[in-house]
């Protein structure tokens, strides 16, 4: 059962993440120190786990149109500054869900005094992505966008 992911009842899809892919995230983290974190899609349940365990690790957690972003209070992390990044033909796309389960987390977060924030990338103008976002023509544009947040 170690190497499964466990499905969750939540919109945002799964609630954690394979504890295989977590605790080698853990063990390359041990060695390097504390580092930004950026997931995509399945394995942002594996960044949300390793925020839950061992939130020292990771100086900010950047997931793109992750699936399993905490609920509820109790799966919350906290100590780990967090950004979400979403495209646009969100809905299309099926990802209306996962988008809400971040914003969720995003208050659950502030409400209890940390740090998060969402790029919308629509809503500053940039469309035309894929799921994939940063492999589109805007890629550049995009991650200095995320690096301009990292350095708020």
């Amino acid at each position: 059962q170690s190497g499964r992911s466990v499905q969750g009842s939540a919109q945002g899809g799964m609630s954690f993440g394979s504890q295989a892919s977590t605790q080698a995230l853990i063990d390359l983290l041990e060695r390097t120190g504390p580092a930004t974190v950026i997931v995509h899609s399945a394995e942002g349940a594996t960044g949300f786990e390793l925020a839950r365990q061992r939130p020292e690790l990771i100086e900010t957690l950047v997931a793109v149109e992750p699936v399993g972003c905490p609920e509820t209070e109790s799966q919350v992390f906290n100590g780990t500054e967090f950004v979400a990044v979403y495209g646009d033909y969100v809905q299309e796309r099926g990802q209306t869900g996962r988008k809400q389960a971040c914003e969720t987390t995003i208050e659950l977060i502030d409400e209890n005094g940390g740090n998060a924030d969402m790029v919308s990338l629509p809503d500053i103008g940039i469309e035309g992505n894929s799921h994939l976002l940063m492999q589109g023509e805007n890629n550049e544009e995009i991650a200095e966008i995320i690096m301009e947040r990292l350095e708020d």
